[in-house]
């Protein structure tokens, strides 16, 4: 089984590795941040120089868990995540069985924090894949171009929250309040 979840995962980083580089941001795998690593990161590198910023800024970090993983390991994901200080952090739970337990584990973990990290699943992936939910492909070209917002836009497949944030629609997403 854990080979098989090995290979899932390896399978699912790859994907989101070519969807990023298919959306023109630069692919980082094991993105060092204090303490940890966080296994994918997207990142954008300004046309020009901004003060203070020490070279790319991660845009949207993925940590991936197979199914074999426990309750530490998202924790371990969410201060990866929450250390990377991206615009976007996605715990991708993979192999999920109907009625395990770790999706509604994550989805409270993430629910108790202020930051904008959402909890996925391969379907979410293969909708990112699929252009079925390119969500986070929109949310962060719009951080890219700084062009204008699609909050307006009914064809727009994000929602805005009181916390300021954006969210895609398909994922699970943390609560606000």
């Amino acid at each position: 089984m854990r080979a098989d979840a090995t290979a899932r995962g390896k399978e699912c980083l790859a994907l989101l590795e070519q969807a990023g580089r298919d959306a023109g941001w630069t692919v980082v795998r094991e993105y060092p941040v204090p303490g940890g690593r966080v296994d994918l990161v997207w990142t954008w590198q300004p046309d020009s120089a901004l003060a203070g910023a020490p070279g790319p800024i991660p845009i949207v970090g993925f940590e991936v868990e197979s199914s074999w993983r426990t309750r530490q390991h998202v924790k371990g994901d969410l201060v990866n995540l929450a250390a990377l200080q991206a615009a976007l952090g996605v715990i991708v739970l993979l192999g999920l069985d109907e009625g395990d337990g770790l999706l509604p584990h994550a989805e409270e973990l993430v629910e108790r924090w202020p930051w904008r990290i959402v909890v996925w699943t391969e379907r979410d992936v293969e909708g990112l894949v699929n252009g079925l939910g390119n969500q986070p492909l929109s949310f962060a070209a719009g951080c890219a171009s700084a062009g204008p917002s699609t909050e307006d836009d009914p064809a727009s497949t994000t929602t805005s929250h009181a916390g300021g944030g954006v969210t895609p629609t398909h994922g699970r997403v943390p609560s606000s309040g």
